[in-house]
């Protein structure tokens, strides 16, 4: 069962009766499943659990029902758009406060597959690889690591991974080139030349 706290906005400007904030987060209570459906994967939430993530999904969406602009008679799909950046915005403060990653826990090492390992690749080359992915942020990091298949996950057509980060194509093809690029440059700082 899923309890809708409510809060009473703070300041002078949001004058919200909690009544009002209950019955408009309570007519919502499916966009709490919802949307923790939708981001299960992007986000990496299944590294929290389904209760947790729901539990943070209902926080931002009593926080919706109290934020959301009372102009005028607003539609219900205004306030699912405006209730689905709440909760996401409340996903990126938990992962911030704990200290977490969303995609991957902090304490979760980065997974090198055998098969790089047979290439002939050194071991220290591995862990400094291991080590430039750690530092790139999360997005390009989720990039590389779909495209290549790292982590015991299969590396990903173009289409899947455009999906699975939630961007078009185009803007696909920038943004690894960019994470590439990214790489590129952390593996040079760290990595001696070759002679």
């Amino acid at each position: 069962m899923i309890c809708v706290a409510s809060e009473t906005p703070q300041g002078p400007s949001q004058k919200r009766r909690p009544a009002v904030v209950k019955s408009l987060a309570t007519r919502h209570l499916g966009l709490i499943e919802e949307t923790v459906s939708q981001l299960w994967e992007p986000l990496g939430l299944w590294r929290i659990g389904w209760e947790e993530a729901v539990s943070i999904a209902s926080e931002g969406l009593v926080s919706a029902a109290v934020g959301f602009p009372a102009v005028g008679r607003r539609s219900d799909a205004a306030f699912r758009q405006y209730a689905y950046a709440a909760i996401r915005r409340r996903f990126g403060s938990h992962f911030r406060a704990t200290g977490r990653r969303a995609a991957r826990g902090a304490d979760e090492p980065l997974v090198i597959e055998p098969e790089l390992c047979e290439t002939g690749a050194d071991r220290d080359d591995l862990i400094e690889l291991a080590t430039a992915l750690e530092a790139l942020p999360e997005v390009q990091r989720r990039l590389i690591e779909l495209r290549f298949g790292l982590n015991g996950q299969p590396p990903l057509d173009v289409k899947s991974r455009a999906l699975a980060v939630r961007i078009s194509l185009r803007r696909l093809r920038s943004a690894e080139t960019a994470a590439l690029s990214s790489l590129r440059t952390l593996l040079s700082a760290t990595l001696p030349p070759r002679s």
